[in-house]
């Protein structure tokens, strides 16, 4: 539960960014929009229980944050059309690796990397504070699952994000302050 600057102690978050699982929904959605495959065949690279991995013949694709990298510092943001309320700003970069399996594993890569370069595709991440940075190479890489060949293809892509956080820091309205130096003492009304 948030609290305010006014209760004391350590602020808490009041609005968060996306993370966690609703992060990955957003990325998923994201692929199967790009590739066209089922939803259920654009899943997670690392789950707590993993489902069963489809049939050599189906087309699907694993995917996930390998690396997170972020600005040193943040930026915080006093908003004066919010008084109450002021935002902390951090730009982070998300390196995700994604495994494409399947007889059409090439075609579906090439659909991908090239899909993400479209205006229209991006406009989803820009709505929500976010920019696709690079793809990278395709690469073969298949997989010896159950004694069968299952053919991938390898591929990484980077999105820039700020993150954006929000704290009710309560304004100081009104107060008397003195200040002091060697020479004088002035009060000021504020």
């Amino acid at each position: 539960m948030s609290n305010t600057s006014a209760t004391g102690g350590y602020l808490t978050p009041s609005t968060t960014a996306l993370e966690g699982q609703a992060l990955l929904d957003f990325f998923q959605a994201w692929l199967v929009g790009l590739t066209n495959l089922a939803p259920t065949n654009v899943r997670p690279r690392w789950q707590r229980e993993p489902g069963n991995i489809p049939l050599e013949t189906a087309d699907w694709i694993a995917f996930g944050i390998a690396r997170r990298e972020s600005d040193v510092f943040t930026a915080e943001v006093y908003t004066a059309s919010n008084p109450g309320y002021n935002e902390t700003r951090r730009h982070e970069i998300l390196n995700f690796a994604v495994s494409i399996y399947g007889p059409n594993a090439d075609a579906t890569a090439q659909q991908l990397r090239e899909g993400m370069q479209i205006t229209q595709n991006l406009e989803v991440l820009n709505v929500a504070s976010m920019g696709l940075i690079d793809s990278g190479d395709l690469v073969t890489l298949p997989e010896l699952v159950k004694d069968k060949w299952y053919y991938r293809i390898d591929f990484t892509f980077r999105i820039r994000r700020q993150i954006v956080t929000g704290y009710a820091v309560q304004r100081l309205a009104s107060g008397n302050v003195q200040l002091n130096n060697e020479h004088y003492v002035t009060n000021i009304n504020v």
